[in-house]
């Protein structure tokens, strides 16, 4: 997962982006139903087609259909994000009800800070068994799934691409009475393509110098029940216009596309923009962030359960709003630390305590406090108002306002009368506490739509497009993950890292009974381990199944050792976390005692 203060790919800055730009998505929110369907005249080619969106997580534990047909319960095909148990909705599935089964990957896809570009080839015309359905995420083909039936060659697709019902939003069989088949999240450039199986690489999107995907203009036909969605309210059918030149237009249902509260949003996989992150949130029934993340309801007990951003920053003005509904005063919202064991101590509490160092936060019965600030009075937000925060992260001033009106005569443009002034931080986040009690919520604005007032001049609105650029814009350089089965083989070499790693974490993927976790490191040298899920001590070099030395491209394992080759009678399986510091290392004396630090601080 992504956390605040880290920059996933699809979040680099706008210098990174090509010069195709996605102007606007639209935002699904459960509560409202929403969801859009069209009725094709007559079939296309049922052996022959590519499906294409780009989507952005909202709420987990609801089905997020991207592609459905059918005719009632049971009898449809449809490809969604959904999950074989439990709550997270986070599995790539493609029911197909010709073979009356389903592919399911065995990855999951939970990063809320991320765009995901989801890729289906349906081409069963394909000489090649496992070529006849092709599924691809930000441009990379899945190989793994827990679920992968054989497609007979020349099978047809039972009901997309045929003269029925096609939804997305919502599966093609359901009402919105199965609530919990209503998407929530974000969907972008959507494009269907009738008798085409479209590699996405070169025509759907493209790797930068980076090594990130990102979107490029589709300029291949698209044949008779093409389509492609856009989402701009502006054209002549609306939301629902198809792009294509087929006129297969999708009537939408449940959405709003006027004024502040639209779900047009100008949040897109070329300009991402923050949200609320429920990977940090107290994720209890009641309280997950919710309408694209955007959302967020008051808990039934426990005081600061706080909600915090997926952006951050770390110089710079930012300027964003919310508006509250609901009386009571206890509620707060402003920025804090996310790289402070304060904070994350607090994350794990059952009664957790608000740790501002740096920060600030406004209740909303109008003082603003800050470790070594006397509460300063800043008027109450009443049920409904609109609150404002404009923070010049460089000098430590703060200005809060309500209603468009900032407090103390405060201006941000002109730098006067700030609210207070804060002490510089490693790391700001934007973070909301509802109150424990009575029915709170807030609606938050980083600007991905339109703001309630005039954005004070200077300051900017949290999206990558004004982030500053990332020192390392391919994180594969300095840290990598691979995955490999035990053997029971001394001294093998364990490659496909991509540099020769200085810290190595280990970790049994299907081992049951406790085996350990192994981290090793360049500065002690193969062998000598820790193990992070024991209290025990260092272990020492050349015990069986540890890493006994450092390789150009990976690490030496000994396994020796049967569990290394067999789990429950099937072979055992690795991940292996590997970062690159700075060798062996060098001397420090900085302190009282020399030690031997290899660091990495690019």
């Amino acid at each position: 997962m992504s956390l605040p203060n880290e920059l996933h790919p699809l979040q680099l800055a706008a210098g990174s982006v090509g010069s195709y730009q996605i102007e606007q998505s639209l935002r699904f929110n459960s509560a409202d139903s929403a969801y859009m369907e069209r009725t094709f005249s007559s079939a296309g080619n049922r052996q022959t087609w590519t499906y294409s969106c780009w989507f952005k997580h909202g709420k987990h534990s609801q089905q997020q259909t991207l592609w459905s047909a059918g005719t009632s319960f049971g009898v449809y095909d449809y490809i969604n994000f959904s999950s074989n148990s439990g709550t997270y909705k986070d599995f790539l599935e493609h029911y197909i009800y010709a073979i009356s089964n389903y592919y399911r990957t065995s990855s999951v896809y939970r990063d809320d800070s991320a765009w995901y570009h989801v890729v289906i080839v349906w081409d069963t015309t394909n000489a090649t068994a496992a070529d006849r359905l092709r599924q691809y995420i930000n441009g990379v083909r899945i190989d793994a799934y827990s679920v992968s039936p054989t497609i007979t060659q020349n099978t047809n697709s039972s009901y997309i691409n045929t003269a029925v019902k096609h939804r997305f939003g919502l599966r093609a069989d359901s009402n919105t009475s199965y609530t919990g088949q209503l998407m929530d999240g974000y969907m972008a450039e959507m494009h269907f393509i009738d008798g085409t199986a479209v590699d996405p690489d070169g025509n759907l999107g493209e790797f930068d110098e980076s090594g990130v995907w990102r979107p490029i203009e589709y300029t291949g036909s698209y044949g008779s029940n093409g389509v492609y969605l856009k989402f701009d309210p502006s054209a002549t059918n609306g939301i629902g216009h198809d792009h294509s030149g087929n006129g297969n237009n999708f009537s939408p249902t449940g959405f709003d596309t006027s004024g502040t509260g639209t779900d047009v949003m100008s949040d897109t996989p070329t300009t991402n923009w923050c949200t609320l992150n429920p990977l940090y949130s107290p994720a209890t029934s009641s309280n997950v962030p919710r309408n694209g993340n955007l959302e967020v309801v008051s808990a039934s007990t426990g005081y600061d359960q706080v909600h915090i951003a997926t952006q951050a920053f770390t110089s710079g003005k930012w300027y964003w709003e919310y508006r509250m509904e609901g009386a009571n005063n206890y509620g707060g919202a402003g920025i804090i630390d996310p790289t402070t064991t304060a904070f994350h101590d607090m994350m794990r509490s059952t009664t957790p305590s608000l740790p501002l160092t740096g920060g600030f936060q406004r209740r909303q019965g109008g003082t603003v406090s800050s470790p070594g600030v006397t509460n300063v009075s800043s008027g109450a937000i009443s049920n409904g108002d609109v609150a404002m925060f404009a923070v010049d992260y460089d000098s430590g001033k703060v200005w809060v306002g309500t209603a468009g009106s900032w407090y103390n005569s405060g201006d941000p443009a002109a730098g006067t009368n700030p609210t207070i002034t804060i002490q510089t931080l490693t790391t700001a986040v934007p973070f909301f506490s509802p109150t424990d009690t009575g029915s709170q919520t807030y609606y938050i604005n980083w600007g991905q739509r339109a703001f309630e007032y005039t954005q004070p001049t200077g300051f900017k609105a949290l999206n990558t497009a004004n982030l500053a650029a990332p020192t390392v814009k391919d994180g594969s350089d300095n840290f990598n993950t691979v995955l490999y089965t035990g053997d029971n083989t001394n001294n093998r070499t364990i490659t496909g890292v991509g540099f020769q790693p200085d810290f190595v974490w280990v970790k049994n993927r299907s081992d049951t009974d406790g085996w350990p976790h192994i981290l090793t490191d360049a500065v002690r040298g193969g062998g000598p381990s820790l193990q992070s899920n024991s209290t025990g001590a260092e272990v020492a070099a050349n015990s069986s199944g540890y890493v006994s030395a450092f390789a150009t491209d990976g690490f030496v394992v000994t396994e020796g050792d049967t569990r290394f080759a067999n789990t429950n009678g099937s072979s055992a399986t690795y991940v292996s976390w590997n970062w690159l510091a700075g060798g062996s290392g060098s001397s420090n004396t900085d302190g009282g005692i020399t030690a031997t630090v290899s660091a990495n601080p690019t």
